[in-house]
This record gives structure tokens, sequence and C-alpha cells, in this order.
């Protein structure tokens, strides 16, 4: 007898245990329901100017330093990419050199670039081998004592890649995919040397 008493009563408590959990889940329902609504519209001048959607975004010196608790640098960069602010992401890829993840980053955007536009531009083409070049100069030679200005000599010495083309090629470049020789060899023809970087520099 005391055990169908018992019996009963757990049921009953399991019971008065669900009803209590469903009425808590229809409760917090409501409320997300109720907080997810859109927000009623601003009142706007109709004789104001239209505002502009798209706006430039400024990367400040502080973004990569620290923008947000739990968003890396890397993440900022491909959040800019993700939105088409492409020399933006650029700037802060620049910020992060040498770091070879910087430097592939930055190849990674210029990519992305270069598939965006109706015909591979010129400039683009130059930033891509230029970058790997640059990057693979980093990554030859001791990058922990490359300052940010040993880093922009060395980008003065690239200002005519196509010039370095004929003499380094693009076989002993680490940081170029083959879709980047493919679309380079198409534009600037094959070069006459593959030479190693460290023989060139």
């Amino acid at each position: 007898m005391t055990t169908l008493l018992l019996i009963l009563c757990s049921i009953v408590l399991t019971a008065a245990i669900i009803w209590c959990l469903h009425k808590y889940q229809i409760r917090k329902t409501l409320e997300i329901a109720e907080s997810s609504k859109p927000l009623s519209p601003l009142d706007i001048d109709t004789h104001a100017p239209a505002i502009q959607h798209r706006r430039e975004v400024n990367v400040m010196p502080e973004i990569g330093l620290g923008t947000q608790p739990n968003r890396s640098w890397s993440d900022e960069i491909k959040s800019l990419r993700d939105s088409g602010y492409y020399k933006e992401a650029l700037a802060l890829s620049k910020r992060q050199y040498p770091r070879m993840l910087a430097f592939r980053q930055s190849l990674i955007t210029l990519r992305t670039r270069l598939r965006q536009e109706p015909g591979q531009s010129e400039e683009s083409l130059r930033d891509l081998y230029q970058t790997a070049v640059l990057g693979d100069l980093v990554r030859v030679s001791n990058k922990s004592d490359k300052t940010i200005a040993d880093i922009e000599s060395l980008t003065d010495r690239l200002k005519e890649p196509q010039v370095i083309w004929n003499t380094l090629g693009y076989r002993n470049l680490e940081l170029l995919t083959k879709t980047d020789c493919k679309l380079l060899v198409q534009h600037w023809g094959e070069p006459r040397h593959h030479d190693n970087i460290d023989n060139i520099f």
C-alpha cells in the first residue's frame, strides 16, 4: 500500500514539474517573440536628402591592436573583405606585417578583389605579385628582425614587379597558388628565369 502511494505521489510530482516547465517555456517564447519585433520606423524628413546606405569605412589605427575583446585582427580583415571593403582590409593586413598570416590575408583579399573585377586590372596583378614576393622575402630572412621601416624599404624595391617577374619568376614563390601563376602568365607571359628569392635580393 505504501509503495502504491509513493508511486502515485511521484507521478503527481512529475506531472506538476512537467506542467511548470511547459508554462515557463511558453512564457520565455513569448518574451523572445516580443523582443524580436522590428522597431517602429523613424520619422524621416521627406525633404532631407536620401541616406546613403553604403558608406566608406575608415580603418582607424587602433584596429588590429584591440578592437573587440573576442575578435581577432584576422576576423576583422575577413569581415571587411566579405563586405567588399578591400582597401580597408588590405590596410589592416599591412599593419600586421611581418606576420606570415598577414601576408596570406592580404593575398586572399587581393584574389577576392581580382575575382570581383570585370577584367583583371594591371594594378591588382602587380599588387598580388608584389605581396607574394614581399611575403617570401620576409619568410626566408629572419622576420623577427624585420621592422615596418625594413618592410617599407623592401616594398620600394618592388615598385616594378614585372621587371622582377622576368628574373625571379613564380616557381619558387611559396605564397602564389597555381591559379595565381596561370593568371600572371596569361597577362605577363612566361618569365625568362625562375630564380630563388635570396639570389635576386
